[in-house]
């Protein structure tokens, strides 16, 4: 009986074992854990490759990159016109054309400013494709030049030359007593130096502001320079039908990085009104200008306010 449970035992263990053995011979040697049976190890030469066209993980974005795109924001000032099929466009100041989903009741002619999200395939003028300021804010735009001062709650107040006050938020650097160019949106009930309800610009733009007599002349490739009598010389695009040589009184924005001379940089004003200077001692005085004659397509920017 004890040798008939051996031989049990052992042919049991053979049995089990042919399995083993035949892995072993078709692997080529005794197979090791970690190490697949029926076939040869793949090692890191042998791996198959990562197809070409796919590139490296490190290029492809995460799924959130790849479906999500940055909504492009616009926030600025321009003028209302007509457009195509009879549609109210935007034109930006910054420049561009775009349809626009609320006028706010404001018209054609009228100055404002607008935020909202660029759809570069916009179809609200069918069957034109084009680009759409979508669910815009709009409101008054005021742009001229002035002067920075103290308000209540410590605010800075932007106090124009022609007699407009609001409160503004973005100095850009400049401080109380500094001439400054500006250009955002009205809002008369802003709480902008909370507890006190008052008139202030919003998105406001800030840049230095140019506006006193000085003299045209000839700049490098042809341009035409302003020479103001305090020294300095800012290139102009336009000059309506004064010439080289005569005197005039000019307001505009600085822009230091211009090309208005292109290919030389050099300082412009933009958004400018000329006029006749007036040589007599106190004959000008910031808040007190002669009426203004607008030069070039913005012209009329420095004065607030739009019918309606």
């Amino acid at each position: 009986m004890k040798r008939q449970v051996i031989s049990l035992c052992c042919f049991l263990g053979v049995v089990s074992f042919l399995p083993i053995a035949a892995a072993e011979d078709r692997a080529g040697g005794p197979a090791e854990a970690g190490k697949p049976l029926g076939g040869p190890e793949i090692t890191g030469q042998e791996a198959p490759s990562r197809p070409a066209n796919l590139g490296s993980p490190e290029d492809v974005g995460s799924a959130e990159e790849i479906l999500t795109e940055e909504p492009v924001f616009f926030a600025g000032g321009g003028s209302l016109g007509i457009g195509p099929q009879g549609c109210t466009l935007f034109q930006a100041d910054s420049g561009g054309s775009f349809l626009l989903s609320e006028t706010g009741g404001f018209i054609p002619g009228d100055r404002v400013f607008v935020t909202g999200q660029v759809n570069d395939e916009s179809t609200s003028c069918f069957p034109i494709t084009m680009a759409e300021i979508e669910n815009n804010t709009i409101a008054e735009c005021f742009s001229g030049c002035g002067t920075l001062g103290w308000g209540p709650q410590s605010c800075i107040m932007f106090h124009g030359d022609h007699g407009d006050s609001f409160a503004v938020d973005n100095t850009g650097g400049f401080f109380p007593g500094d001439r400054v160019y500006v250009t955002g949106a009205v809002n008369e009930e802003s709480l902008m130096c909370f507890p006190i309800v008052l008139a202030a610009l919003e998105y406001n733009t800030i840049a230095e502001c140019v506006s006193e007599c000085g003299t045209l002349g000839w700049g490098p490739q042809s341009c035409i320079l302003f020479h103001p009598d305090s020294g300095g010389g800012y290139a102009v695009r336009l000059t309506g039908d004064y010439f080289i040589g005569d005197r005039v009184f000019v307001t505009g924005r600085v822009d230091e990085d211009s090309i208005a001379c292109w290919p030389v940089t050099t300082p412009s004003l933009e958004d400018l009104t000329m006029e006749p200077c007036d040589d007599e001692p106190g004959g000008f005085m910031p808040g007190k200008a002669p009426q203004e004659r607008p030069v070039g397509p913005s012209a009329g920017s420095s004065q607030s306010g739009s019918s309606r």
